[in-house]
C-alpha cells in the first residue's frame, strides 16, 4: 500500500492543548476494515465539507481516503481537496487515488476505499476551525478519520481545555467510539430525526382510475441500525370524475379518497448522497361516492376500508432536507356495487416529493 504525506507546517509553541476534536458539521459516519482493525470514518460527499475545531498547538493528523465507485472509473480520477482554516482558504491538495487492497468499508454495499493519504497540519495556537472540502468533480465522494483524536462536542472541547485535561486515544478507537456513542450534546443538534414531506404523483391501476394525487407525510427516523429504520404517518386525497353511458342512458360518478397510513421504511446506509429506500405500510382508505344520472339527481355514499401498500425510491439529500422519486403499488377493496366500481384495487402510482427535516 502507497502513503502520500502533505505536510503543512507551522510550529508554535510548548503547551499542552486537549487532544480531542469537536466536530461542527453534520456528517455521515461509515466503519473501514484494514489488517483486521476497525476504523471509523466520516464520509463526505461530492461538493459536501467537513468542518471540525481544535486547539493548539500541536499536529492533527488526517487520514484521507477517495470512495470508489466499482460502476465509475472517473471515481479513480485524481481529486482536490481544499483546506480551510478559520474559514479562510490555505491549502489545496492534489490526491490521485489508487484502489487499497488490505482495507475495506463494512456495510456499504461494493464501493471500496483508496489508499490513505496522511495530511498533517501544524495548528497554531488557541482554537481553530479546519474545513475539509472536495469540490467537483469527486464522484463517490471521500472520507476522513482522525487517528489519535476523540471526537467531543464543541462544549466539551472548550471544557477540557479550560481545565488542561488531555485525552489522547490509541488508533482507531476515537471515531469509532464516537459513532458507537452518538449521544455527544452538538452532535445531537445535528441530527434531524422528524421530517414534513410534500408529494405529487400519479395513479394508474383499474379501469375506473387515472387521476393526480398529492399528499403528505410525518416522518421518525429510528435511532437503531445505524438510523436505516424510519417510520411514516402518511395522508392524503385523490379524486376521480367519470361518466358513462349504460343502454343508451347517460351516467357519471365522483369518486373521491383519503388514504391514510402508516408506513415502516428501511434506508439503505450507502456511502452516497443519493440513498435508496423500500418499505410497506398500512392503514384506512376513506371514499365518498356520488353518482347517478347525468346531469339528473345524485346518491352520495360514504365508506371506508382497510389497505395496504409497498413501495421502492431513492432519495437525494440536500442541506435542508430530501428530495425523493417513489414507486409504489397500493391495494384496498371500497368496491361500490351499486355503481359497480372497484375503486382501489390494485393501484400503482409514481411519486415525486421533498421533505423537509428538523
Amino acid at each position: 500500500m502507497s502513503f502520500s504525506a502533505l505536510i503543512l507546517c507551522v510550529v508554535i509553541g510548548q503547551s499542552q492543548p486537549t487532544a480531542a476534536i469537536a466536530l461542527l458539521s453534520p456528517v455521515r459516519s461509515i466503519s473501514l476494515l484494514e489488517r483486521g482493525v476497525e476504523k471509523g470514518y466520516f464520509f463526505i460527499p461530492e461538493k459536501y465539507s467537513l468542518k471540525i475545531a481544535v486547539y493548539g498547538p500541536g499536529t492533527l493528523k488526517a487520514d484521507v481516503r477517495k470512495v470508489i465507485l466499482p460502476w465509475n472509473k472517473d471515481s479513480l480520477a485524481p481529486v482536490s481537496l481544499i483546506l480551510y482554516v478559520d474559514n479562510h482558504p490555505i491549502k489545496k491538495f492534489h490526491i490521485v487515488p489508487q484502489e487499497s487492497i488490505a482495507a475495506s468499508f463494512l456495510n456499504v454495499g461494493s464501493v471500496t476505499p483508496s489508499d490513505a493519504t496522511i495530511i498533517e497540519i501544524s495548528v497554531p495556537v488557541g482554537k481553530h476551525t479546519y474545513i475539509f472540502y472536495f469540490p467537483q468533480p469527486c464522484p463517490g465522494g471521500a472520507a476522513i478519520h482522525f487517528p489519535e483524536r476523540e471526537i467531543v462536542s464543541d462544549k466539551e472541547l472548550d471544557r477540557r481545555q479550560s481545565i488542561g485535561s488531555e485525552t489522547s486515544l490509541k488508533e482507531g478507537g476515537s471515531q469509532k467510539s464516537y459513532i458507537e456513542r452518538f449521544a455527544v450534546e452538538e452532535e445531537k443538534k445535528h441530527e434531524r430525526n422528524y421530517g414534513l414531506g410534500l408529494r405529487l404523483g400519479y395513479i394508474v391501476g383499474t379501469d375506473y382510475i387515472s387521476t393526480m394525487f398529492f399528499g403528505g407525510d410525518l416522518s421518525f427516523i429510528l435511532p437503531i441500525l445505524r438510523r436505516s429504520l424510519s417510520l411514516f404517518l402518511e395522508g392524503g386525497y385523490y379524486s376521480q370524475d367519470k361518466k358513462e353511458s349504460f343502454n343508451g342512458t347517460p351516467l357519471s360518478w365522483t369518486l373521491q379518497v383519503i388514504p391514510v397510513t402508516l408506513n415502516a421504511r428501511c434506508t439503505y446506509p450507502f456511502p452516497s448522497s443519493i440513498l435508496p429506500y423500500a418499505g410497506a405500510g398500512a392503514g384506512y382508505f376513506i371514499s365518498s361516492m356520488e353518482y347517478g344520472l347525468d346531469g339528473g339527481s345524485k346518491v352520495t355514499k360514504n365508506g371506508s376500508a382497510p389497505g395496504i401498500q409497498a413501495f421502492i425510491g431513492a432519495e437525494v439529500n440536500a442541506r435542508v432536507g430530501e428530495a425523493f422519486i417513489e414507486a409504489r403499488i397500493f391495494s384496498s377493496n371500497f368496491t361500490n356495487k351499486d355503481a359497480d366500481i372497484n375503486g382501489g384495487v390494485g393501484q400503482y402510482s409514481i411519486n415525486l416529493g421533498w421533505r423537509f427535516l428538523y
